[in-house]
């Protein structure tokens, strides 16, 4: 798998299906796009690649309410590897991608990523202020001649799931219910250090992260 951290500078010469998102903790309704793009790259002898953010959009436009991530992007690469995609892109979002219009946007990434056709989760938003949705984003790649394909929710006991959700849900302990909605059982990722080695005493020793 090939990666990159590209704000639109780079030309990629072969076609590629694009997978459009955050794809924080990688869980199921993310693997419905993942499983379309890599389909369609399939079919079309094309490439599959998935573009996010290297950041999160909220860390620049309002850090207050920036989510805490459910992975580190090391955990993000591995799980889009294993799922077959060819090509990430981590774009860094920084002022002047947040200044894009939606507009703009899809023509760069047409210039730069040799687009073939689009995949986005059916509340996908993106541009400036978050003024494209996915009637704009059709409407665009009409104009462009490039494919779009809108992926419906993925349910989980009457819920959709999302990130948000599955952040909810840690919170609330229920981490049955979040691996539920996730591809992988949920993990952390960290280095063992030294405690006070009290865990002996209780019969088993325990891990510091």
């Amino acid at each position: 798998m090939i990666v990159l951290k590209d704000n639109f500078t780079l030309k990629i010469d072969c076609q590629t299906y694009i997978a459009l998102g955050s794809f924080d903790g990688i869980h199921l309704g993310h693997i419905s796009l993942i499983k379309k793009i890599v389909e369609l790259s399939k079919k079309n002898n094309v490439k599959s690649m998935v573009f996010t953010f290297n950041n999160h959009p909220l860390s620049i436009i309002n850090p207050e309410r920036a989510p805490k991530l459910l992975i580190r992007n090391e955990e993000k690469l591995e799980l889009l590897e294993k799922n077959k995609v060819d090509i990430v892109n981590l774009a860094n979002f920084n002022t002047d991608l947040m200044k894009i219009t939606p507009e703009d946007f899809i023509k760069r990434m047409k210039e730069c990523y040799n687009v073939k056709g689009f995949v986005a989760g059916f509340n996908y938003r993106f541009g400036y202020k978050n003024q494209g949705d996915v009637t704009l984003l059709k409407d665009i790649c009409s104009k462009l001649n490039v494919e779009t394909y809108i992926m419906d929710s993925v349910m989980h006991k009457d819920e959709v799931i999302s990130s948000t959700r599955i952040r909810e849900l840690l919170a609330e302990g229920d981490i049955i219910t979040t691996n539920e909605m996730l591809t992988e059982p949920f993990f952390l990722c960290g280095i063992i250090i030294k405690g006070k080695q009290l865990g002996h005493k209780i019969g088993f020793p325990t891990v510091n992260l």
